[in-house]
């Protein structure tokens, strides 16, 4: 199973200037497990976060995860605009709570909110697993 660690910020750009709330839930269009009940908890530590993501499978995992639109649309767009593309580079001078992967665990025991199918193997592992 492939898990996704790193992407571009502009898709986030784009749907951050659009969101109009003040917190957005970012999942993965290739990720089809993302889990409610981990969602929910990541909302409930947003805070005074701008960012709040686990930490699984050996790095950030950006997507099932909570963002503050309105504080990440500049910093995300200036990282767009420089050609720094890679996502979590552009968490940098913002508040993130990271949430460490014993405790998403807790409401997503399998980490599927995590297991991309973009692939046909990884799809295949997936309905393995289910």
């Amino acid at each position: 199973m492939s898990h996704t660690t790193t992407s571009d910020p502009s898709g986030l750009v784009a749907g951050f200037a659009v969101v109009d709330t003040e917190l957005a839930i970012v999942a993965a269009c290739d990720a089809p497990l993302v889990q409610g009940a981990l969602l929910n908890y990541l909302l409930s530590l947003a805070g005074e976060a701008d960012i709040v993501c686990g930490w699984a499978f050996g790095g950030l995992q950006p997507f099932a995860a909570v963002y503050r639109p309105a504080v990440c649309f500049a910093p995300f767009r200036n990282r767009v605009e420089a050609g720094q593309l890679r996502l979590v580079d552009a968490f940098e001078g913002l508040r993130v709570r990271v949430v460490e992967e014993p405790e998403l665990r807790r409401f997503d025991a399998d980490l599927l909110s995590y297991a991309d199918t973009n692939t046909p193997e990884a799809l295949a592992e997936l309905e393995r697993r289910l």
